[in-house]
C-alpha cells in the first residue's frame, strides 16, 4: 500500500459518497462511507509518518503488464496528479456502468470495456506518479532538515 493507492481509494470513496447522497439518500450507507473515508485519511497520515521516519519506502518497483502505448505524462504537481486521478476514476465509474448496461449493444459494451482498460492504465500511472512525487518531496525535505 502506498500514498498513491490510498489517495486512489479516497477518490473512489468520494465518488461513492456523491452517488449515494444524490441517488440513494441512504443515511446508514453514507455514514459508513464517511467512516471509511476517515480511516483512509488516518492511514495516509500514518504512511507519511512511516516514510518520514524511514520505516518504509514511499514507492515500490512496479511489475505491471500494460499497453505501453498509453502513458500519462509525468508532472511534478501533486495536486494536478490527484485531480487527474480523480478524473480517471470518474471516467472509469461511468465506463463501468456502460459496460454493465444490458440495454446497450454488445459492441457498445465491448467498446466501453476497451476504454476501461485504457483508463485503468492512466489511473495506475497517476498512482505511480503520486508515489514518485511524495518520495521526492520527502527526500528533499529530509535532506534540508538534517
Amino acid at each position: 500500500m502506498t500514498i498513491g493507492n490510498l489517495i486512489d481509494t479516497l477518490s473512489i470513496l468520494e465518488k461513492r459518497i456523491s452517488v449515494v447522497e444524490n441517488e440513494q439518500h441512504d443515511t446508514e450507507i453514507i455514514n459508513n462511507l464517511l467512516t471509511q473515508r476517515g480511516w483512509v485519511i488516518k492511514e495516509i497520515a500514518k504512511l507519511l509518518t512511516e516514510i518520514k521516519n524511514y520505516d518504509r519506502p514511499a514507492q515500490f518497483k512496479k511489475h505491471k503488464l500494460y499497453n505501453s502505448d498509453i502513458n500519462l505524462k509525468e508532472n511534478s504537481s501533486l495536486l494536478k496528479t490527484i485531480e487527474l486521478l480523480n478524473e480517471f476514476n470518474h471516467a472509469l465509474w461511468n465506463l463501468e456502468d456502460r459496460r454493465r448496461d444490458k440495454t446497450l449493444t454488445d459492441k457498445e459494451r465491448l467498446d466501453a470495456a476497451d476504454e476501461v482498460a485504457k483508463f485503468n492504465k492512466l489511473r495506475n500511472d497517476a498512482i505511480d506518479n503520486i508515489d514518485k512525487i511524495i518520495d521526492e518531496a520527502m527526500q528533499h525535505s529530509l535532506y534540508y532538515q538534517g
